[in-house]
């Protein structure tokens, strides 16, 4: 059958196995690479077309869907605190001084700063436990900045005059690599336990 067979070029040329007059497997002898419906493979295998598989498809590095990585480097980052803060100014940043997890070195416990280490958006959550004394019972404010700039305030008031009061709560923002998120108390003269700060990477 003429539409069916072997076309084989030159030592660095191609080697086709082609299907009603069309290459429908091509090996570039050059590179290597191997095209399924395409004569220009542009990585080792590449296929212009859809794929059906049976099997457990296994990937060791990155995976890129719609031209997208969405996933690959496990990002995992957790911080916490093991001693309270007395703050002494009007806005000062909360250092969380103990690394739970942080498996690409993203945290700083001397400035506070977690900084994304890929494009993308974040979930960010954070919980504080404020302890007041004695008649002193002034509202909690936590503000996130992101790269210097005030970006999120959260605003808790004790209305009950209790000596604990544990707040926390979260949010989404769109990093680009490098950007910086940082955690600040708005309050002087109080003290605080700044228990948690989780951020990490939805979508890519």
């Amino acid at each position: 059958d003429s539409s069916v067979g072997f076309e084989l070029g030159s030592d660095s040329g191609a080697v086709s196995i082609a299907a009603k007059g069309r290459a429908a497997i091509t090996v570039d002898g050059a590179t290597g690479r191997v095209g399924v419906n395409t004569t220009t493979p542009a990585e080792a295998l590449d296929v212009e077309g859809g794929a059906a598989m049976t099997g457990d498809v296994s990937v060791g590095g990155s995976l890129t869907v719609g031209g997208a990585q969405c996933c690959g480097t496990a990002y995992s980052f957790i911080a916490a605190r093991t001693s309270d803060i007395q703050t002494t100014s009007s806005l000062q940043v909360l250092v969380f001084n103990t690394e739970v997890q942080d498996t690409q070195n993203m945290y700083s416990t001397s400035n506070g700063r977690f900084t994304a280490p890929v494009d993308g958006v974040y979930h960010v959550s954070w919980s504080v436990l404020s302890i007041y004394n004695g008649a002193s019972h002034k509202p909690l404010d936590i503000r996130i900045y992101k790269n210097g700039a005030s970006f999120k305030i959260s605003s808790f008031e004790n209305d009950n005059g209790e000596t604990y009061q544990h707040t926390n709560d979260s949010l989404m923002v769109e990093l680009e690599k490098d950007d910086y998120l940082q955690v600040y108390v708005q309050n002087s003269g109080t003290k605080v336990r700044p228990h948690v700060f989780l951020p990490h990477v939805l979508f890519r």
